[in-house]
């Protein structure tokens, strides 16, 4: 009996124990949560580009999850063009995303596509017609209340705690409407968080020599001939001349709406997060307030849960991806994609097609050969990642080449417009697959011999893989950010920026422009200087020769 009494003793015993410990667990957690300072930061997304928005949501998820020293909430500003990739992560987690949606959809989508189409024409001079697509951006925001919403947000948060509302602002590319929202929110600290292959854009502020550094659009590597430098630079300082007066006219229509703004979009403070991959990239120097990141959306590949697709995998002796943009994207009938994919039956080769849910009943992929498994969606990490494809063709969009790499598969680029050139000078330069940088180079039987050479080629396959394990072996590029935007809330970023670049036309101080021009002046005078001289010296001589001819002459006439 007491053995019994002292059992239940000892039992409630040790319950209450557990009790005061869980008491106390809840106690700390509340009060480390209580303590944690909330950071928010307002992003602005540039509408159109729905693979930035993914690339930053899997950014602001790592940091939402990982939170230690601060609660992190973010204020989405996003067009409507662009609202349905947001709202699942306002669903999931309406305490930490805030979305501001605006804009019409239709007039702007009609810009949008009309400038990237003129831009994929003409890569280096095509920007008129996306200027009037961000004119038209621009207005949307402006005719919004959203401005007004967040001024009286940040004033009635100041005016009762005494501290800011809104602690960042963030943007994914240069623009005036960040700009805008940094300066009339007076928000501290501004952030350029870029998934784009485009760091060229900040060639006017920052020391990028174009001598090494191919310029947006170009098919130039980093290795070039004087010649191809010669040519990089006058396009680069072609586009800085485009871009002064796009920029011009973007300002102008801010300062109509009653605003006061100066032609610059980039903030000279900011601090710059670039997804940019060392082992791919081209290597820079870059400044202190410069972070060039790992890929964000690269990550360890999970096994195919499509069945009917695993079992097609397993048919053939090779496999290959195509991607649907580059079927849609790269001025080739869908016939002659099947005639491709028709040759590769023959070889024993089967072929996984990505397309649009509006494509899948097109009549002419209902006929693509039995070697086509054509899907609606599909993981496309998770299929890089299969050991069973061997190939991978794209158009050169920047996340899919950076997913390939990642994974060590080999590519054919059909890099044809904007970023996709530079992304197809990557694989071209690291010998990782074959590229086409020419429309009028790309057709079926070149397509073909490029497949060919890259799947028989053992050197692209190597080559691949080793520059894969040096992406797989980089920082993680969600640890990176956050170690960042952590330190940024902490310490700030200005200090970190270098003097020279606040200046105006700070590319004639960064780049010397103004001394190369002083001892140009100093030596046209000293070449001056010694033409006189020489011009003294021989006037004398010729001066004493002509006397002495005089004098010889008289002599002779006495």
């Amino acid at each position: 009996m007491n053995y019994k009494n002292l059992l239940i003793k000892n039992f409630l015993t040790l319950n209450i124990i557990l009790l005061l410990i869980s008491v106390k667990y809840v106690e700390n957690e509340f009060t480390n949560n209580k303590e944690k300072k909330i950071k928010r930061m307002l992003v602005f997304m540039f509408p159109g580009g729905k693979t930035h928005n993914y690339v930053l949501q899997n950014l602001f998820d790592y940091s939402l999850s990982h939170e230690d020293k601060f609660k992190y909430e973010y204020h989405i500003l996003v067009h409507k063009i662009d609202e349905k990739v947001w709202l699942n992560k306002v669903k999931e987690n309406p305490s930490s995303y805030k979305l501001y949606p605006y804009g019409d959809v239709d007039s702007y989508k009609e810009l949008f596509e009309e400038g990237i189409e003129d831009m994929n024409d003409n890569p280096t001079s095509g920007y008129s017609g996306f200027n009037r697509a961000i004119l038209l951006n621009i207005k949307h925001f402006l005719e919004s209340d959203i401005l007004k919403e967040m001024k009286n947000k940040q004033k009635e948060y100041n005016e009762k705690y005494n501290e800011d509302y809104f602690h960042m602002v963030t943007t994914d590319t240069p623009n005036f409407i960040h700009k805008l929202l940094y300066q009339e929110l007076n928000i501290k600290l501004s952030l350029y968080l870029v998934p784009a292959l485009i760091p060229q854009i900040f060639y006017s502020n920052f020391e990028m020599n174009p001598s090494y550094f191919p310029t947006i659009g170009s098919t130039f590597t980093d290795e070039m001939t004087f010649i191809e430098r010669f040519q990089n630079s006058f396009i680069q300082n072609l586009m800085q001349i485009i871009f002064h007066f796009f920029k011009m006219y973007q300002s102008q229509l801010i300062n109509s709406y009653n605003y006061d703004i100066d032609n610059n979009a980039h903030i000279i403070d900011s601090f710059h997060m670039f997804q940019y991959p060392l082992g791919l990239s081209f290597p820079f120097s870059i400044p202190p307030n410069w972070v060039l990141l790992n890929s964000v959306t690269s990550k360890p590949s999970q096994k195919i849960n499509d069945k009917n697709m695993d079992a097609f995998l397993n048919k053939y002796k090779k496999n290959i991806y195509f991607s649907s943009g580059t079927i849609m994207k790269t001025f080739l009938s869908l016939n002659d994609y099947a005639e491709v994919f028709k040759y590769l039956k023959d070889k024993n080769i089967g072929v996984i097609l990505s397309v649009r849910e509006d494509q899948m009943n097109n009549n002419e992929i209902k006929l693509l050969p039995n070697n086509v498994y054509v899907s609606r969606w599909l993981e496309q990490n998770n299929l890089l990642g299969d050991s069973r494809i061997n190939l991978f063709v794209t158009h050169g969009g920047y996340n899919s080449v950076l997913e390939s790499v990642y994974h060590g598969k080999p590519m054919v680029v059909l890099g044809i417009g904007l970023d996709h050139y530079n992304a197809a000078s990557f694989i071209k330069k690291r010998k990782i697959g074959e590229v086409f940088q020419r429309k009028n180079l790309i057709n079926k039987d070149a397509i073909i011999n490029s497949i060919e050479n890259v799947l028989n080629d053992k050197e692209y396959s190597d080559n691949a893989l080793q520059i894969g394990k040096i992406m797989r072996d980089l920082k993680d590029p969600r640890e990176e950010f956050k170690y960042w935007i952590d330190f940024g809330y902490n310490n700030g970023y200005s200090y970190l920026s270098i003097p020279s670049y606040k200046f105006k036309f700070s590319w004639i101080i960064v780049n010397g422009y103004d001394v190369a021009l002083v001892w140009l002046l100093i030596l046209l005078i000293i070449i001056l200087i010694i033409k006189r001289i020489i011009d003294c010296i021989h006037n004398c001589l010729c001066g004493k020769c002509e006397n002495k001819h005089k004098k010889n002459k008289h002599y002779k006439f006495d």
